[in-house]
């Protein structure tokens, strides 16, 4: 009764599997070139390519989805710019850049900081405050390293 014999519309019986691509017609973009530099990031060119092509796309959101009026989405886009900026860290060998770029990814939490209503976004809140701690803590221990190795001591890192 239930394995018949008639074909289904795609041409297929019943006992056949169906295919693991059910859209094969579907004409899908090609993925940005981007896309392949995100994903093997072995090089510092490649990283700053990645970084540059992410800063100019967060930047024409960040025009559109303002603080303003798009509070959550915009807070995702600040966020994703400090992950764009953390993935140029394992290519810094100087850790002034490096303290540098922890202050930039700080900076970029700074405003939303200080303009959300706190009781209205506590989620958003904490975890902003959670980042600036944590990016402030890294370029902490960076400066400690830094006076060690000028002291003549060894640093830790």
């Amino acid at each position: 009764a239930l394995a018949r014999a008639d074909p289904l519309p795609d041409g297929r019986s019943l006992a056949e599997p169906p295919s693991p691509l059910p859209f094969v017609g579907l004409p899908l973009p090609q993925p940005h070139p981007a896309a392949s530099l995100a994903a093997e990031q072995r090089t510092a060119a490649s990283a700053k390519e990645v970084y540059r092509l992410g800063a100019a796309h967060a930047a024409r959101a960040k025009g559109f989805l303002v603080l303003d009026g798009f509070v959550t989405d915009h807070c995702a886009i600040l966020n994703l710019e400090t992950s764009l900026l953390a993935g140029l860290l394992p290519f810094e060998d100087h850790p002034g850049r490096k303290m540098a770029i922890h202050k930039r990814r700080a900076d970029l939490l700074a405003v939303p900081l200080a303009q959300l209503n706190e009781d209205a976004y506590v989620q958003l809140y904490r975890q902003a405050l959670y980042d600036v701690a944590s990016f402030r803590s890294e370029a902490l221990e960076l400066k400690e390293a830094l006076l060690k190795v000028s002291q003549g001591d060894r640093p830790f890192l």
